[in-house]
């Protein structure tokens, strides 16, 4: 609380409660760590469900937790667990929600209760034209209809350059009406956990 007392002192920016899926891949045999080591999307290894709070410059781990597989709550679950457990006060700064792909099923958008700028993957069906890989300039940051949601989003689309050179076109939704840069901003600024 006496840093968010502080940020306020200046200019008062929004908290953001960044989630993130983060896989630590492994190979070889770790029988140390057991029922922690998963494969999720190709990628063998330590899953870990990370909750980020950023507030101005502040950035405070708030907690993290162990994907175990199948059988286990998926990760969708586990961010809502986090959400849950945020303090009540927190609510009058208006958080923003920034979380990856991860936790963009249906359930999640319905059930977490906040505003949000979901990263989505390319492949996430829309109505009734087809998918956000389809989804025209001119269109970006106009409400559509993401399929199984019974509410508006606003999309946008982003390039990211990876270390290696490489360059991937990413897609963000946003479950409040925003411009296509300020989608994008948001978008981006939810890479400040993989730097943390």
């Amino acid at each position: 609380m006496a840093c968010f007392a502080a940020a306020r002192r200046g200019r008062k920016p929004r908290p953001l409660l960044i989630l993130d899926l983060s896989s630590l891949e492994k190979a070889g045999n770790f029988p140390e760590l057991g029922r922690w080591l998963q494969v999720f999307h190709g990628t063998h290894g330590v899953h870990l469900v990370v909750l980020l709070l950023v507030y101005g410059s502040p950035h405070l781990p708030f907690g993290f937790t162990f994907w175990q597989g199948k059988g286990s709550p998926p990760p969708a679950k586990l961010g809502l667990r986090f959400l849950e457990q945020v303090p009540a006060w927190l609510y009058v700064y208006r958080p923003l929600v920034l979380p990856d792909s991860a936790f963009a099923s249906a359930e999640f958008l319905k059930t977490m209760g906040l505003d949000a700028v979901v990263g989505m993957r390319k492949n996430r069906a829309w109505l009734p034209w087809g998918k956000l890989e389809h989804l025209e300039p001119w269109r970006q940051g106009r409400a559509l209809w993401l399929q199984g949601l019974p509410f508006p989003m606003w999309a946008a689309s982003f390039y990211l350059r990876h270390p290696n050179g490489r360059v991937e076109e990413r897609f963000v939704v946003s479950t409040e009406p925003m411009k296509p840069h300020a989608l994008v901003r948001w978008g981006r600024r939810r890479w400040k956990i993989e730097a943390f």
